[in-house]
């Protein structure tokens, strides 16, 4: 209870204050905090280093990167010998987190400019103000002008690994705006041979419900441990059997 009522209150903070600032507050944080403390935050970032406490030449794949927050943390995470994957398909986030990784100077991440589904191929991909979800059209659907439609390329985790010849993932992150379950389905290969931990943010609804349900349903199948906690920003995470 205290947790869920000191995380409204942040939220509360950071929506009054200008974005340029809760971006600086954030880059600060992530680049300089310890570790151990950020861990223990109320915050979608110490839930992921929580879920992941990070080690010497890991391997994690951000699968919904945004401007790198998650990025920073998972550099530390993984350290000069690790490597982060960042999949982030909106083209102005994407620009901006190409910035940071060269200002930052983070040589140990890697930014690709897709998104993530159940096959590869080109969807749409809607914003509604500040966020964005990707959603699959059928093939007879009719299109429908939508000036905050725009198609992205999406590819899937077994295909990327296949394509960067991974050989083990330690971790991986998604905050995809509902479309954690088909990256799910995605990803059945890598999550049943290579084992990573996972963290899914699950709190984004699909016909009317959250998913974190499914997400479970989904990682059980594959002999993985999890839990789902951290409301309202319902994040599961899982760890292989």
């Amino acid at each position: 209870m205290l947790t869920r009522i000191i995380t409204s209150l942040l939220a509360r903070l950071f929506s009054v204050l200008p974005q340029g600032l809760v971006d600086s507050l954030f880059t600060g944080i992530l680049n300089y905090l310890p570790l151990f403390i950020l861990s223990r935050l109320p915050f979608s970032y110490g839930i992921y280093a929580k879920c992941y406490p990070g080690k010497n030449d890991g391997v994690v794949i951000d699968c919904g990167a945004h401007i790198g927050n998650c990025a920073i943390l998972f550099s530390r995470l993984v350290g000069p010998k690790g490597l982060v994957v960042c999949l982030e398909p909106f083209e102005a986030s994407y620009q901006v987190l190409l910035e940071r990784i060269d200002r930052f100077n983070l040589g140990n991440v890697v930014a690709i400019n897709k998104g993530l589904w159940n096959e590869a191929g080109v969807f749409s991909l809607e914003t509604f103000e500040e966020t964005i979800s990707c959603r699959l059209k059928g093939e007879q659907a009719k299109p429908i002008p939508n000036d905050n439609e725009v198609k992205i390329e999406c590819t899937t985790i077994d295909t990327l690994v296949k394509e960067l010849k991974l050989t083990k993932i330690d971790f991986i992150k998604m905050d995809i705006e509902g479309a954690e379950i088909e990256a799910l389905q995605g990803a059945r290969k890598t999550l049943a041979e290579l084992r990573p931990q996972v963290a899914i943010a699950s709190y984004h609804h699909r016909e009317g419900r959250p998913t974190a349900s499914t997400v479970e349903k989904i990682l059980n199948g594959s002999r993985y441990d999890c839990r789902t906690f951290f409301p309202p920003h319902l994040t599961t995470c899982g760890k292989p059997r």
